[in-house]
């Protein structure tokens, strides 16, 4: 008679693979969250600019101000100063991203804010500078370093 193999995973090494994959995934979260916070701000800030643009745009063809006030992990459109502004009118980032100088920009009907300005945005892996430069249509560069 022949002996028959047990072709079946013992305990051990179904210990040693489960450490393996549990280490794999610890290491790898961390990375994941980060990516995502990042991609998150990118998105949220590339619709910010897009907002700017069509304020800007807006200013120049009709009377009023908007102010655009950055402030923690939040941009807001508002009318005046005294007024809050909507929720519509309101982006959030992430809350790991930030703005570390609160700063505002007035837009008006000339479609120029008092002078030009450059507003710095944090996330964990990245700074990004976004520089209003007025001069030549209300232009603005966003530049990136990671940190």
């Amino acid at each position: 008679m022949k002996k028959q193999l047990n072709k079946a995973f013992t305990l051990l090494e179904m210990v040693f693979v489960l450490m393996l994959i549990s280490l794999s995934l610890i290491l790898a979260i961390p990375y994941a969250h980060q990516a995502r916070v990042n991609y998150e701000s990118k998105v949220m800030l590339h619709n910010v600019m897009q907002r700017y643009e069509y304020e800007y745009k807006k200013r120049i063809l009709s009377e009023g101000t908007v102010i655009m006030e950055f402030s923690k992990n939040t941009v807001k459109f508002k009318l005046s100063a005294s007024t809050p502004a909507k929720p519509e009118d309101t982006y959030t980032f992430p809350t790991e991203a930030r703005f570390p100088v609160y700063r505002s920009l007035t837009l008006n009907q000339s479609g120029k804010s008092v002078d030009p300005q450059t507003i710095y945005f944090e996330t964990p892996t990245r700074k990004y500078f976004i520089v209003f430069q007025f001069v030549g249509g209300g232009s603005y560069k966003i530049e990136e370093e990671n940190r």
